[in-house]
């Protein structure tokens, strides 16, 4: 990697502190909404995701309604 010199192990330990949160609240009888949110990257987890070439931030926000049947 360009610049980084981590091991595997710190690397797993510097990116898991990024979160992923998956929200679901009932609307109406038969509808849900579901919003996905994702914490902001450290310098350090920007700095890793930019050197694989990954998004830091693969959304900002989605949300979606769902007609359950």
């Amino acid at each position: 990697m360009s610049g980084i010199n981590y091991s595997w192990k710190k690397i797993v330990e510097k990116m898991k502190s990024q979160q992923l949160s998956l929200i679901s609240v009932n609307k109406k009888e038969d509808e849900k909404i579901y919003a996905k949110l994702i914490t902001r990257p450290s310098l350090d987890q920007q700095s890793i995701d930019d050197t694989l070439k990954f998004k830091s931030r693969p959304f900002v926000r989605k949300t979606k309604v769902v007609t359950q049947l």
